[in-house]
């Protein structure tokens, strides 16, 4: 089952390929040993593995900070490795909170047995260098979410009239 992004009114499949092609995501696959970008994906994906409903509630809802942050449920070394490692790569701004975002957006996207939906949701406030709104992503299973189908559009005679036209029949 797959990744939607809800954010906007019209939901948006995330598949797999597109996550991937962040360029967070890319810089790691480049710049680290095999090893290590292998090991960072485990920590990814442990952590969401991770992720369980609680037992008041069927819910399941994280965001990278609660996955990745000081109070993560991940062994400290695992996390300290991670965030270690992107910063080598992508260095220590927002960039570093972008690709470790962007690999939990990926993982997640790769999710068979589950329907992921994410949510991003501005913060209030404002990064100092570009000036513009921060927001952090949010991901929750609803294994009920049926993507909208399209509406289908009615052309009624509108190509037959333009086809007319082309042919100077008008």
């Amino acid at each position: 089952m797959p990744l939607y992004d809800v954010t906007n009114p019209k939901p948006r499949l995330v598949t797999p390929e597109d996550a991937e092609s962040y360029e967070g995501i890319r810089a790691l696959k480049r710049k680290l040993p095999k090893q290590t970008f292998d090991k960072i994906v485990r920590t990814v994906d442990n952590a969401i593995l991770g992720c369980k409903p609680s037992q008041s509630s069927k819910l399941v809802w994280t965001r990278s900070s609660a996955l990745f942050g000081h109070n993560s449920m991940q062994p400290k070394q695992h996390i300290d490795h991670l965030w270690d490692s992107v910063v080598a790569v992508v260095g220590p701004d927002k960039e570093c909170l972008k690709a470790v975002g962007g690999l939990l957006r990926w993982r997640i996207s790769m999710i068979e047995n589950d329907t992921w939906l994410v949510y991003r949701q501005e913060t209030g406030e404002i990064d100092p260098i570009d000036k513009k709104q921060i927001t952090v992503s949010e991901y929750w299973i609803n294994n009920r979410f049926v993507m909208p189908a399209k509406p289908k559009v009615e052309f009624g005679g509108l190509l037959e009239a333009w086809g007319a036209k082309l042919h100077g029949q008008n």
